[in-house]
């Protein structure tokens, strides 16, 4: 826990808390061929912590089916990045949120379980 305590984390709401915050993009992410949700998220994690944001609402994600034979399921995630002046890593679980960290530009890790 005393390592995890030294990267940035990033707070994930699957709904719109009752919370205040600044919106600042809306955005998907995905791959183009095959694989899970879980290999999409250090790409969609990492972009949201370019733009400054803390927080992400309204996050879904799954797999979508593609027109092309080799496209036939790849994983997509959807989600708004949030700036929440007040974020705390408790404070999110409270909430119902999953408090990710992030380790680097590859590798995220769900610390939820660990605050």
């Amino acid at each position: 826990m005393e390592k995890i305590n030294n990267y940035k984390t990033i707070c994930v709401f699957d709904y719109n808390p009752n919370i205040e915050y600044t919106i600042l993009k809306s955005y998907r992410s995905g791959r183009n061929l095959f694989g899970s949700v879980g290999s999409v998220m250090p790409k969609f994690l990492n972009y949201s912590n370019r733009l400054d944001g803390n927080t992400i609402i309204n996050f879904e994600g799954g797999q979508r089916f593609g027109f092309w034979p080799w496209r036939l399921v790849r994983p997509v995630v959807y989600g708004t990045s949030v700036d929440w002046p007040a974020k705390s890593n408790e404070s999110c679980k409270e909430l119902g949120g999953r408090v990710y960290a992030l380790e680097n530009h590859r590798k995220v890790l769900d610390i939820t379980d660990q605050i």
